[in-house]
């Protein structure tokens, strides 16, 4: 049918088009039927979507609002070629009128839908209340991975014992001060930056005639000399220990708070407009779970949405707000997740001397704007910063990973 249609849509003679939407959904033809649907891109995106849906079940869990464990798909099309309004009296005319017989199958199909009240909002309500907690289950894994990758890097035995021999090595690089000078002095400070790992492969070593006998060459880097080092002090910190003890890191580097933090937001503009539509429609429930304090509307869900009130009321308000409320906890407890992960992101970063700083603006954007004298002319358009915390986070994450795959190479 779709390459029937498909076949027909460049075309312009109207009768080949009506001629070919009515082979491909079985309707009467132009001369013995009526056409009310006049727009071939039309007809044929809500012929798709109704042989997609199941229309019986689709009148029931609009009219009922309950999906009964089953999924909605496909009424987004169906919807966004809904007809006009002067097309939709036309349709109930025919309706009313008795005239069914005389529309095609795809008017005719539609007409059980156009019985249903606020149809598309009660579509966009089954649908997003379905899909939301799903959204809201995956940015929760997010926050879960960015935390776990944060505990992992305070706690690996592994990487504090590497830090410590770098940090000896550095020092002394830098200041000639050796390790028992900095047991033994309080005055010798001695640090490195979380970034400076990125860089050990690049730092060349000049290697005496005594450290060829220890079993270095010309042409190593800093790496190699903190891989020895490790090998003989502990031999069984190995790549595969490494790996075992930082197991979230990669996927950890892979996540962006902002982009979390700004998913959030989207889901609760969503979220907010949505009650705001169910409380136009169907009015405030008895016990209002549209409290300003997200907290509170776990308590009203249970006093409002109980098992009990949903077989003692079966009006559609109470039926709006068992959908709605259960999806406004859960934002609340996503936020709650997402205000533990930025504290546990900060404690790591603390806990390494990492420095949250502003991060400068990304390059100026240039946009062309014509004047009225019609001379071009370039305004310089600033784009918004990073997130401070999420980009020096990602960052972070991006130098332990970088070490780890280097470490892993210079081990072999």
């Amino acid at each position: 049918m779709d390459e029937v249609l498909y076949q027909n849509q460049v075309t312009s003679d109207k009768a080949a088009v009506v001629a070919a939407l009515a082979a491909a959904n079985g309707s009467r033809d132009e001369e013995k039927g009526v056409v009310i649907l006049k727009s071939f891109q039309q007809s044929r995106n809500i012929w798709v979507a109704l042989r997609a849906l199941d229309v019986p079940w689709l009148c029931e869990v609009a009219t009922a609002l309950d999906l009964r464990g089953m999924k909605l798909e496909n009424w987004e099309q169906l919807v966004n070629y809904w007809p006009t309004g002067a097309e939709l009296e036309e349709l109930e005319d025919h309706a009313f009128g008795r005239k069914v017989g005389e529309l095609r199958n795809v008017e005719e199909t539609l007409l059980p839908l156009l019985r249903i009240p606020d149809l598309k909002f009660r579509l966009r309500l089954l649908d997003l209340t379905q899909s939301m907690p799903v959204t809201m289950d995956q940015l929760s894994q997010q926050l879960a991975c960015v935390q776990q990758a944060c505990r992992e890097l305070q706690d690996s035995e592994s990487l504090r014992q590497f830090l410590a021999v770098t940090l000896v090595a550095c020092t002394y690089l830098n200041t000639g001060t050796t390790a028992e000078d900095i047991k033994t002095d309080a005055s010798v400070t001695s640090f490195f930056e979380v970034q400076q790992l990125t860089k050990l492969s690049e730092h060349k070593l000049y290697v005496s005639t005594e450290g060829v006998g220890l079993g270095m060459q010309q042409g190593m880097c800093l790496m190699h000399f903190m891989v020895k080092q490790m090998r003989l002090k502990f031999p069984d910190r190995t790549p595969a220990r490494f790996e075992a003890e930082l197991s979230c890191l990669e996927r950890g580097r892979k996540q962006r708070l902002d982009e979390v933090k700004q998913a959030i937001q989207l889901l609760r503009t969503n979220l907010k407009g949505l009650e705001a539509q169910v409380t136009n429609v169907f009015g405030l429930p008895e016990a209002s779970c549209g409290s300003d304090e997200e907290k509170d509307c776990e308590s009203a869900s249970e006093r409002t949405c109980s098992p009990d009130k949903r077989t003692r009321t079966p009006d559609l308000r109470a039926r709006a707000w068992i959908l709605l409320c259960p999806v406004k906890a859960r934002l609340a407890l996503l936020q709650q997740q997402f205000e533990e992960a930025e504290a546990c992101a900060k404690a790591m970063l603390d806990h390494f001397g990492v420095e949250v700083r502003a991060v400068p603006a990304p390059q100026v954007a240039e946009k062309k704007e014509s004047s009225s004298s019609k001379e071009e002319k370039k305004e310089k358009k600033e784009l918004p910063p990073g997130d401070p915390l999420a980009v020096t986070l990602q960052q972070t994450f991006a130098s332990f990973s970088h070490f780890l795959a280097e470490f892993r190479n210079k081990w072999k």
